[in-house]
């Protein structure tokens, strides 16, 4: 079997972790699928920063009380989700600087 890092042409040397929802046999947004991050590392949902393009995923992750941040590339509009994203950047590097500072 290939390493995941080959068959997405991703560089995961930044993470120490990933956790996969397969063994749920469900997926984002359901809670349980979050509750893996919490789970894993023992720790509360407030102390997760979440980012994604994927604005359903975001409300997901802000249902679940992660703090959240929307990567919306494109500048589109917050579609009619519950909830808003904590704050919302232009780019990835951006989210990671987010994160790096602590908010």
């Amino acid at each position: 079997m290939p390493k995941l890092s080959s068959v997405l042409n991703v560089n995961f040397s930044c993470c120490q972790v990933i956790c996969f929802v397969d063994v749920l046999k469900c997926y984002k947004p359901t809670p349980a699928v979050y509750r893996l991050v919490t789970e894993r590392f023992n720790c509360s949902p407030s102390d997760v920063s979440f980012f994604s393009p994927n604005n359903w995923d975001v409300s997901g992750a802000g249902a679940f009380a992660f703090k959240t941040i929307w990567v919306n590339r494109s500048g589109v509009s917050w579609d009619k989700l519950p909830g808003k994203p904590d704050h919302i950047v232009k780019s990835i590097s951006k989210a990671s600087n987010l994160i790096g500072s602590g908010q």
